[in-house]
C-alpha cells in the first residue's frame, strides 16, 4: 500500500524527494484497503488452491541482496543447477541497480516493460521494511494492526 501510494500520488523513487504520510490520510487507506482485498481474494486462494510442493514461496526479505541465497532456494526447490555465467547474468539484469535504471524509462504503473514488468517507480530504496521512512512513527503500529491477519498468515509476524 505504501508503494502504491509512492508510485501513484507522490511519484519520488528517490531518497532526496521522499516525504512522509499517515496510514489515516485517505489515499494511503484507500490503498492499503486494495492490496488488504488482493490478499485475502488473491493470494491467499493462490495458496490454498496448490500443493505446496508445487508452489515455492519465499519471502522477500530472506533473499535482499542475496542473489546466492535466491539461487540456491530455486535450485532445490526445482532440482536444477544454475550454471554461474547464468547466475552472472541474472545478477546484472535484477540488481536494484539496474532496476531502477530501467523503471526510469516508464512515468507510474500505467506505463511498464511488458515482459519484466517493472513500472515507473518501481523500488524506492529495495531494502526491506522501508515501509517505514515513508509513514510518520506514530502511524506504524495502526499499519501493523490494519494487516495484522495477512502478516501473521504468511509468517511474518508469530501469533
Amino acid at each position: 500500500s505504501v508503494s502504491a501510494w509512492r508510485v501513484n500520488i507522490a511519484q519520488f523513487d528517490e531518497k532526496e524527494e521522499m516525504y512522509q504520510i499517515s496510514f489515516h490520510d485517505k489515499w494511503m487507506f484507500h490503498y492499503a484497503t486494495e492490496i488488504k482485498k488482493r490478499v485475502q481474494t488473491g493470494l491467499n486462494k493462490f495458496r490454498e488452491s496448490y500443493d505446496p510442493e508445487q508452489i515455492l514461496f519465499l519471502q522477500y526479505e530472506t533473499f535482499f541482496n542475496d542473489f546466492e541465497c535466491l539461487f540456491s532456494q530455486l535450485e532445490k526447490f526445482f532440482m536444477l543447477k544454475i550454471g554461474q555465467e547464468t547466475r552472472n547474468q541474472i545478477e546484472k539484469e535484477l540488481s536494484i541497480a539496474s532496476i531502477k535504471r530501467k523503471s526510469k524509462e516508464y512515468k507510474d504503473f500505467t506505463e511498464y516493460d511488458k515482459m519484466t514488468r517493472f513500472h515507473g517507480h518501481h523500488i524506492f530504496t529495495g531494502e526491506p521494511g522501508s515501509w517505514r521512512k515513508l509513514i510518520i512513527e506514530e502511524d506504524h503500529n495502526s499499519i501493523t494492526e490494519f494487516f495484522y491477519c495477512e502478516l501473521e498468515a504468511w509468517g511474518y509476524i508469530e501469533g
